[in-house]
């Protein structure tokens, strides 16, 4: 059976149950109404698991009634609390351990040690997803197999735990979760997500000089590469199921966790990698609608059936629909608003980034975007105030206006550029991650330049597929700063985080140049290294296109479009991700 049938098959069930609320079927006379058997709880018990530095972490351990064991286990650490009572994995023959991460819920703190989550859970000073591990072998119930689960921060804290290397981890179920903490939730572009940031540090009890703390570390030093994931990756050894959302907080992650250890794990992640993206928001795979926008009904999944398949094939190597599936299943997001539109189907692919060709679109002076590089040089300046930021309008954010969302009511603003193409001729599918390369100035040290891609409709709407930041100041990478001399030109490049995307006949593609994007973005003040004292200045920002700074931007576009699952294999006509860029024609599609 294939992944297809899963889906399906939660589908159906799904169904199922909401017609059984809609409409409850009468109880037949000649046959007495079914009594629910009770179910036993299985055995459990609370324990203070020490970690090697003396700290005690609460975890809560379920074990089968039936049966003498030792049974595989699955262990959740999280925290968000780990729970208490019966958990239904033991009626499959499961043992689950829940616990919670040091900080949080009912684990002892430590006096001596910052409170701040995940950074105690690779493979630093102190190991606890390991030691934790470590402990689980150790315990008579244990058959020597351990996966991990969880979704968000659960998600995260298996990443580090993978990089520690543990032995007896079998394979990890990974939701929605970062693998990098600098570029994929704290700092990402060089620009801190003070809206994340602050209201994971308050949540978890973690007090404010957390936040200083991570706000001292601006740059990627030791402090955030001791929490890089994707750093890791030659030393990860496990399999993996990565499940992610494109309008996801953390989406990138997701990718960059599957990609880095597929292609570059150790001999037991190497290849043995699977990646799920959906069109979902953070943890919004049952949720009807996306942004602004009601959601196709094959859009939503029930994640339960899909990770018991999951465990039961690393865990008890059943011969299930898993060995069937190929590494990458993404959805293809279509026009939300027709339903005879192409796209908003599911697809696979056999690698990310799924074979493509980078098509190439040059920005001109007259707002358009064009297949030729426009011969004549022009310069495109706005004023930039911090005082009057580009609000926010849905995104890759955290439960504050997140998803995709009509960009027209910010479009208008003087200090916003945009850049049109021609419209598509005949439906266009985009898969993987944008590139804008762009050439740029400003009149002080320091400012940012954010740009958003978006899918203009024929009925004028934009809707925000992606887009992204990058701070000035890390032009030449994130692990120094170096500041502007005033009026020069830059060449820079920001890498917009990946969509999968088909364009109807008659949308367009366009591109927004601003410089601020608040509150998914914190303000740049314009300001140079004597930042803290000095106040906020407006900044005369431009843009420069066509000449000798041709200011573009770069699509993958999916030759043909990538199969509908489960059909044939991937085109194989297009290329990888080093093809050759592809000038567009300068009129329709």
């Amino acid at each position: 059976m294939r992944l297809p049938r899963l889906f399906a098959f939660a589908t159906l069930a799904g169904a199922i149950v909401v017609a059984g609320v809609a409409r409850p079927s009468a109880a037949r006379p000649d046959r007495p109404a079914a009594t629910p058997r009770p179910r036993r709880p299985a055995p459990s018990e609370t324990v203070m698991v020490p970690m090697r530095d003396g700290t005690l972490l609460a975890t809560e351990v379920h074990r089968p009634l039936a049966g003498a064991g030792p049974w595989p286990v699955q262990l959740e650490r999280t925290p968000y609390g780990r729970g208490k009572g019966f958990d239904s994995e033991t009626l499959r023959g499961y043992v689950t351990v829940k616990q919670d991460m040091r900080f949080t819920g009912d684990s002892r703190e430590s006096p001596d040690k910052d409170k701040m989550i995940f950074f105690h859970d690779g493979w630093g000073e102190d190991q606890d997803g390991f030691d934790t591990v470590r402990w689980i072998l150790a315990q008579p119930w244990c058959d020597g197999q351990v996966a991990t689960v969880g979704s968000s921060a659960p998600g995260a804290s298996q990443n580090l735990l993978a990089g520690a290397t543990p032995p007896g981890l079998a394979g990890q179920f990974i939701g929605y979760a970062f693998s990098s903490m600098f570029h994929h939730a704290f700092w990402p572009g060089g620009a801190s997500r003070d809206q994340l940031a602050t209201g994971w540090i308050l949540k978890f009890r973690q007090g404010l000089g957390a936040l200083d703390t991570l706000k001292k570390h601006d740059t990627y030093d030791d402090f955030w590469k001791s929490v890089d994931t994707v750093s890791r990756a030659p030393e990860i050894d496990a399999p993996a199921l990565h499940v992610g959302g494109w309008y996801d907080v953390f989406s990138q992650g997701t990718i960059d966790a599957f990609a880095s250890r597929q292609y570059r794990g150790k001999a037991g992640a190497k290849g043995r990698q699977f990646l799920i993206m959906g069109p979902w928001t953070h943890g919004g795979e049952r949720r009807a609608t996306l942004g602004d926008y009601a959601l196709p009904a094959n859009s939503t999944m029930d994640f339960a059936p899909l990770k018991r398949a999951w465990m039961d094939f690393v865990l008890k190597g059943a011969k299930n629909e898993v060995a069937g599936w190929k590494a990458v299943r993404y959805y293809a997001i279509g026009d939300f608003g027709d339903p005879a539109a192409p796209g908003n189907v599911w697809k696979w692919a056999d690698t990310w980034p799924v074979p493509h060709v980078k098509t190439t679109f040059f920005l001109a002076p007259n707002g358009r975007l064009a297949g030729q590089k426009p011969a004549i040089a022009a310069a495109m300046t706005y004023a930039f105030d911090p005082a009057n930021p580009v609000p926010t309008r849905g995104g890759h954010n955290l439960r504050v206006d997140e998803g995709p969302r009509d960009q027209r009511p910010v479009e208008q603003r003087p200090d916003v550029l945009l850049f049109d193409s021609p419209p598509f001729r005949e439906p266009t599918e985009v898969t993987g991650n944008v590139t804008a390369e762009l050439w740029v100035s400003s009149d002080g040290p320091d400012t940012d330049f954010t740009v958003k891609l978006t899918d203009l409709r024929p009925d004028g709407q934009s809707v925000l597929l992606t887009d992204h930041i990058l701070r000035m100041r890390y032009r030449e990478g994130f692990e120094k700063k170096v500041w502007m001399q005033p009026g020069k030109v830059y060449p820079i490049a920001i890498e917009l985080w990946a969509i999968s995307k088909v364009f109807g006949t008659g949308h367009r593609l366009r591109l927004a140049v601003s410089s601020s994007n608040a509150p998914r973005f914190s303000v740049n003040p314009n300001t140079g290294p004597e930042a803290g004292n000095a106040k906020p200045r407006v900044a005369k920002n431009t843009l420069h296109v066509g000449g000798e700074t041709p200011s573009r931007v770069i699509v993958p576009v999916v030759a043909g479009g990538a199969p509908a699952a489960p059909v044939a294999p991937p085109v194989k006509t297009a290329t990888a991700p080093d093809s050759p860029e592809t000038p567009v024609d300068d009129g329709e599609f």
